[in-house]
C-alpha cells in the first residue's frame, strides 16, 4: 500500500514491514497519518509480510524505516541503534471455517492438536493448520500449552499437516480448508476481513473488554521499531498514541498500550 501527500515525490518516505498480523492495522494508520498531517511532506508504504524478525533486520540495515513486531528485540538485535515502543495489543484467537461450533475449551485444543478430538459438532473432520516452529503464534500456544510442545514438533515432522509460514498463508489455508482449525489474532481477523469463525475459548468471547479484564486469558503484544533519531518514525509513533492513532487500533481489534499523547 502506498498512501502519499501532495508533493509525494518529495515526501519523506516512512517505509513500514514486519508481521503480517498487523498490516491491516498499519494501512489504516498510515492512512490516518497522512490525513492527520495533510500538506506536510510524508508518504507511507506497507510491505507485504517480512514476519517480526525479518522487519527488524530491514529495519536496522535502513531498508524500512519501521517494523511492526511481535516480539521485543533479542540480545543479538540491541546495540545497532534501534528504539522499541510497545504500541497495541490484540486477542490470540483460534478460528475456524466450519460453522457447526461455537467455541473451544482449552482440553478440546489440546485433543484436537493430539489426535484426540478429530470431528466437529456435525461430523466435519477437523483439520488443523500449523504455523512454524519460531513463529509468535507457536510461541504463544505452547506457552498456553506447555503439553503441546512436542505434539507440534511432531505433527510438523510428519508433514500430514500443512504449515503456513505467514500469518497471510495461514488464514488463506484456514478458509480454503473445510473444518479447518487454527490460530490467529483478533487484529488480523478484522484487519482483512476473512470469512473464518472466530471461537471462544472456554465460553469466553475474545473481545478487547475480556482481554483487557483479563478474562481472556490470551494476547499478543505489538510493537514498533525503528532507528533511534529517525524523526518521521518517532512522529508516526506519536500519532499510533494520540487519540485518533488509538481508534484506529480499537476499530483493528487491538488494545492501545503504552502511553497516551
Amino acid at each position: 500500500m502506498l498512501a502519499a501527500c501532495p508533493g509525494a515525490a518529495r515526501a519523506e518516505l516512512l517505509r513500514i514491514g514486519g508481521t503480517g498480523a498487523a498490516l491491516a492495522t498499519m494501512q489504516a494508520m498510515g492512512d490516518a497519518f497522512l490525513a492527520h498531517h495533510r500538506g506536510r511532506a510524508f508518504a507511507v508504504e506497507v510491505l507485504p509480510a517480512l514476519g517480526s524478525g525479518g522487519g527488524i533486520r530491514a529495519t536496522a540495515d535502513g531498508v524500512i524505516a519501521i517494523a511492526v513486531s511481535q516480539r521485543d528485540l533479542q540480545a543479538n538485535e540491541t546495540g545497532r541503534g534501534l528504539a522499541v515502543a510497545a504500541y497495541g495489543r490484540t486477542p490470540f484467537v483460534f478460528v475456524t471455517a466450519g460453522r457447526s461450533t461455537l467455541g473451544v475449551t482449552s482440553d478440546e485444543i489440546v485433543a484436537i492438536y493430539r489426535g484426540d478430538k478429530k470431528s466437529w459438532g456435525d461430523g466435519t473432520p477437523i483439520r488443523p493448520v500449523l504455523r512454524p516452529k519460531d513463529d509468535a503464534g507457536t510461541r504463544t500456544l505452547e506457552n498456553a500449552f506447555p503439553e503441546l510442545v512436542t505434539v507440534l514438533d511432531n505433527l510438523r515432522r510428519r508433514g500430514s499437516l500443512p504449515v503456513a509460514t505467514t500469518d497471510q498463508d495461514n488464514l488463506d489455508f484456514a478458509q480454503r480448508i473445510d473444518g479447518s482449525f487454527t490460530v490467529s489474532t483478533l487484529a488480523q481477523i478484522i484487519g482483512e476481513k476473512v470469512d473464518l469463525r472466530v471461537l471462544t475459548l472456554n465460553g469466553i468471547a475474545p473481545t478487547l473488554v475480556a482481554l483487557q479484564q483479563g478474562a481472556y486469558p490470551l494476547g499478543e503484544t505489538f510493537y514498533l521499531i525503528f532507528r533511534e533519531g529517525d524523526p518521521g518514525s518517532r512522529l508516526f509513533l506519536d500519532f499510533v498514541r494520540s487519540p485518533a492513532g488509538q481508534q484506529v487500533l480499537r476499530q483493528h481489534g487491538t488494545l492501545p498500550v503504552g502511553p497516551p499523547q
